[in-house]
């Protein structure tokens, strides 16, 4: 029993350092990713290549294929480059057991000393995402070893599973599928084969077949998380299912082969069940690459049904005509109304705001739009970046900028709800805290405050009145005020001991802060039309 107990929380560690080196090389690299996801997709073979590598780089082909996804349906990439970037996606994803088994004993601890001397000596985010990573790596390849370590106590576990693969193996393969939709990682699924194969827990036969199986739940992952996302990136998670289905049938073959040729692999059984994910991998989207363009035509008269609300959110741009773009003012009008629906998406966002403390389902929904905010604000920069320079006036060169601001200010309202105080709602529902009843009214009272000064801002946009823009400013300074007030009336509360203010006040007072920010970034807008104002009023 113990361990089987630490058997299980080998699997943990292996699957907690996979998600270290994601999110530390995510953050590491950042927004280059997208530049990158833009600059490398104009051929199938460059698209191919990019989600190798970034699989490589972000540990998880479902990672790579929901960002791609997630271009694609913004329009910011052909159907043809995104299914290149998947098929790449999971070549890069079966290169990575044979990556992780090389040399597991020997270079493991230098990746967990060295992580540990990147993330705590050095002073930049940089350094300490490399950390992270190494880390990571150091907790995959620890892990490994104490799996190899407990399968040897439990060796007697195992026959069951040989049984199994023997007697049943079509049940074995819906097993294995299933266990690694659970893991999340397929990654992870064939490290476990190949660690009990090296200790002989799995025979060699029973090994490749559970690969098998990885191949038909590699696909699941991509498939559960995308298929609420909208018919684009449905498309890509039932392609990506389609070729899972394809690179199953090529691995098939090839098990039937090696069973009845008599061929014997020189190599160990741990490089042998690694070299065979990757092989039918490799061979099957070699084969799926050549024959792209035909598949993404089929793929592309795909149809679904649409979730009502999806599509009145959805990401793709609809006035940002290109053949408008030699005509100036034509095309400046289209991006100004594109940025009224990035205000509406933004509104959406900001006055749910307090509701989805108490809704878990609306914090994935206000997540899920500013997605969309953020591919709208991609998109929309693009095109102002792309209107013909040699035509503009003085007058739409600021009306360009006036655009380019209040979208990009719109985006950051989007980061600070999403990324800030939609983390807090999740915290406040995790610790199961409650605002005392008076910091739950101020901040409700604060919050319709905002509501009005977006509104406000959003009349200075559409209008240009220096009039509004002056109520704007004062609406802020005025909000400000409020804001002091209502963090000294917190303090004194906590000083009086009420216990609900006590328990909640960090996420309270962060509230506050993600407030005063929002209210910064709408009250931008006033100032350029109150200096022209006050230019036109001082001149002769």
């Amino acid at each position: 029993m113990d361990q089987l107990i630490m058997l299980s929380g080998a699997v943990a560690l292996l699957l907690w350092g996979i998600r270290m080196v994601r999110t530390g090389a995510e953050r590491l690299f950042g927004s280059r990713i997208n530049s990158y996801f833009r600059a490398f997709t104009k051929h199938r073979h460059s698209s191919f290549s990019l989600g190798f590598s970034t699989t490589l780089i972000l540990q998880s082909s479902t990672a790579t294929l929901l960002m791609a996804a997630g271009f694609f349906s913004s329009g910011a990439l052909t159907l043809l480059a995104t299914l290149a970037i998947v098929l790449g996606a999971e070549v890069g994803s079966s290169l990575l057991p044979l990556i992780l088994h090389v040399a597991i004993k020997e270079v493991g601890p230098f990746f967990l000393i060295s992580g540990y001397l990147f993330f705590t000596l050095s002073s930049g985010r940089q350094g300490k995402h490399l950390g992270r990573i190494q880390l990571g790596i150091g907790m995959i390849l620890l892990a490994l070893s104490l799996i190899g370590s407990a399968q040897q106590e439990i060796s007697g576990l195992f026959p069951l599973i040989n049984n199994l693969a023997t007697d049943d193996p079509v049940l074995t393969l819906l097993l294995m599928a299933l266990f690694c939709w659970l893991l999340h990682s397929s990654v992870a699924a064939v490290l476990l084969i190949s660690s009990m194969a090296a200790q002989s827990a799995l025979s060699l036969d029973n090994g490749l077949w559970l690969i098998l199986g990885v191949h038909l739940g590699a696909a699941l992952p991509a498939l559960s998380s995308g298929w609420s996302q909208g018919e684009a990136v449905k498309k890509i998670v039932i392609s990506n299912l389609g070729f899972r289905l394809t690179a199953f049938g090529i691995g098939l073959i090839a098990y039937h082969w090696l069973l009845h040729s008599g061929y014997k692999p020189q190599l160990s059984a741990t490089t042998t069940i690694a070299l065979f994910y990757f092989a039918t991998n490799a061979l099957n989207s070699l084969i799926l690459l050549l024959c792209l363009p035909p598949i993404a035509r089929r793929v592309n008269r795909l149809r679904f049904e649409v979730t009502p609300g999806v599509e009145a959110n959805s990401s793709l741009p609809i006035y940002l005509e290109p053949g408008d773009k030699a005509n100036p003012p034509r095309a400046l009008a289209n991006a100004s109304n594109e940025s009224f629906r990035a205000a509406d998406i933004t509104y959406q966002m900001l006055s749910n705001t307090l509701q989805a403390f108490q809704d878990q389902e609306l914090i994935k929904e206000i997540v899920l739009l500013d997605d969309h905010l953020d591919a709208l604000h991609r998109e929309t920069t693009l095109y102002l970046t792309s209107i013909h320079k040699d035509k503009n006036t003085e007058q739409s060169n600021q009306q360009l900028h006036s655009i380019f601001s209040y979208f990009t200010n719109l985006e950051h309202v989007g980061d600070i709800v999403s990324r800030s105080t939609m983390l807090l709602a999740k915290r406040k529902q995790k610790k199961s805290l409650e605002f005392s009843a008076e910091g739950e009214a101020e901040l409700q009272y604060l919050h319709e405050k905002l509501l009005v000064i977006f509104k406000l801002s959003q009349a200075v946009f559409a209008s240009n009145d220096p009039q509004l823009a002056k109520e704007l400013i004062q609406a802020k300074r005025t909000f400000r005020q409020q804001l002091i007030s209502a963090r000294q009336h917190h303090v004194n509360r906590l000083q009086e001991g009420n216990g609900a203010s006590i328990a909640s006040s960090q996420i309270h007072l962060d509230i506050l802060r993600d407030f005063r920010s929002i209210s910064s970034y709408l009250s931008m807008v006033a100032y350029p039309a109150v200096k022209r104002d006050d230019l036109t009023a001082s001149s002769p």
